[in-house]
C-alpha cells in the first residue's frame, strides 16, 4: 500500500515510512501534548506536497479560533487556506444535521476537492454535542471506511487523561499515535508511542519529542 509521509522530523521513520494511504489514525493524549498541532503538521505537508486537506474542527471558536491558532506556526500558508486547504466547523454542521451529514459533507469535500487528507480535531466535544459515545464512536467507524474507499487517509484527534479513556477508539482506528506528558524533576518530558500500525512495521518504545513553532520533532536518541 502507498505510504503518506507525516513530514514530522522522526515520525516517518519511526512509522516505518509514514502512513498508510486511506488509513485511519487516531492521535491521542492529555491536553497540552501537540496532538493538533501534530495534526496540522501533517495537513499543511500534505499541501506542500500538492495535496488537498480538510480539517473539520469542533473548537469553541470555530474555524476563526482555529485560522487563528494556525497563524502562529512556522509552517503556516495563509495562501493556501480556502483552497488547497478547506476549514470548517463541526459545530455549526451538526446544527443544521445530526452525523449522518457530518459524514455526507466529509465525502462531498473529498470528491468535489480531490481532499487527500481529512482531519477531525477533535473527537471529545462530539460526545458532549450528541450525548452518545456509541453513536460517535459510529461515525468515526463510518468516516473511515467511506474516506478509505475514497482513497483518503484521516486523522481524528482525541483527548485523554488515562490509556483506558481511548481504548475503544484504538480499536477502530489502523494506527495509534499516543502523546505523553511525564513529570521528569522540575521540567515536563514529552514523549510519543506508536502501539499500533496495521499492515506495517513500526518502531515500538517511548520516542522523546519537543514542540515549538516549528512543529513537533522527535528526538534521535543515540
Amino acid at each position: 500500500m502507498d505510504r503518506v509521509t507525516t513530514g514530522v522530523p522522526g515520525l516517518d521513520g519511526a512509522m516505518g515510512g509514514g502512513l498508510l494511504k486511506g488509513s485511519t489514525v487516531l492521535i491521542a493524549g492529555p491536553p497540552g501534548a501537540g496532538k493538533s498541532m501534530l495534526a496540522s503538521q501533517v495537513a499543511f505537508h500534505r499541501i506542500a506536497q500538492g495535496g488537498a486537506t480538510l480539517i473539520l474542527t469542533t473548537a469553541a471558536g470555530g474555524v476563526t479560533k482555529l485560522v487563528a491558532s494556525l497563524e502562529e506556526l512556522e509552517y503556516h500558508r495563509p495562501d493556501v487556506v480556502g483552497s488547497q486547504l478547506q476549514v470548517h466547523s463541526v459545530n455549526a454542521l451538526l446544527a443544521k444535521g445530526g452525523l449522518d451529514d457530518l459524514l455526507e459533507v466529509a465525502r462531498r469535500f473529498v470528491r468535489e476537492h480531490g481532499v487527500e487528507l481529512v482531519v477531525l480535531d477533535a473527537v471529545g466535544p462530539l460526545h458532549t454535542a450528541i450525548g452518545d459515545r456509541v453513536a460517535v464512536r459510529r461515525f468515526m467507524a463510518s468516516l473511515g471506511t467511506a474516506l478509505f474507499l475514497l482513497g483518503c487517509t484521516t486523522i481524528m484527534v482525541m483527548s485523554q487523561y488515562g490509556v483506558e479513556d481511548s481504548l475503544e477508539e484504538q480499536c477502530l482506528a489502523d494506527a495509534v499515535i499516543l502523546m505523553d506528558m511525564r513529570a521528569d524533576g522540575p521540567r515536563e518530558q514529552r514523549m510519543l508511542r506508536i502501539p499500533k500500525m496495521v499492515g506495517s512495521a513500526h518502531l515500538s518504545g517511548w520516542h522523546p519529542y519537543e514542540v515549538s513553532a516549528a512543529g513537533v520533532i522527535l528526538r534521535q536518541e543515540g
